[in-house]
């Protein structure tokens, strides 16, 4: 009697693990909703309408402020060097400012690790986008860009105009970034 009662609460236990594991799976892949007719942010998302500023370390030691790639179709990336996901998209990303970088697609990935990972990272996958890196700086510019519970990866597409236009938590597929980021070039 015993040994079928311990067996009932296992299943359950592992139904319930199971179904908490596909809700979160389901929601971290989930994209912000837009609202289509201008381009911004619709209420319901927790980011901002317009990007905000910030400044951080580039791998080289210097400072970049955002600003730099305005007038471009920017794709703010947040991601860290520990972050499984984070490193199936990167290569994607590379093949895309390669492809659409001179049509004024620009990535800027935001690592938010330390720096020497950082830098030992970017060289051994030969980033061509700058990669900024704070630890807890990086973390809250991640979150003034709506991520408020740090999930990795985290990118936002930005128009030309500053405008968000698109925010993606976990991977992001170069397809689906491919349909966002075409007609903004």
């Amino acid at each position: 009697m015993e040994n079928k009662r311990d067996l009932v609460i296992v299943v359950v236990l592992a139904i319930v693990g199971l179904t908490s594991g596909l809700a979160l799976q389901s929601w971290l892949s989930e994209p912000e909703p837009l609202n289509d007719s201008s381009g911004r942010a619709a209420p319901t998302t927790q980011a901002p309408a317009t990007r905000p500023d910030f400044t951080l370390m580039d791998t080289t030691g210097k400072l970049r402020n955002v600003a730099e790639w305005d007038g471009k179709v920017m794709v703010v990336n947040f991601w860290a060097t520990w972050c499984p996901p984070c490193r199936r998209e990167i290569p994607s990303f590379i093949e895309l400012q390669n492809e659409l970088g001179p049509r004024g697609l620009q990535f800027v990935g935001v690592a938010i690790d330390d720096a020497d990972k950082v830098r030992t990272f970017t060289d051994k996958f030969a980033f061509n986008y700058p990669s900024l890196h704070g630890e807890s700086d990086a973390d809250a510019v991640s979150s003034r860009y709506g991520n408020r519970e740090g999930v990795l990866p985290y990118s936002v597409v930005v128009d030309r105009q500053g405008n968000l236009i698109y925010v993606h938590r976990g991977l992001l597929s170069k397809d689906k970034l491919l349909s966002v980021v075409t007609p903004l070039l």
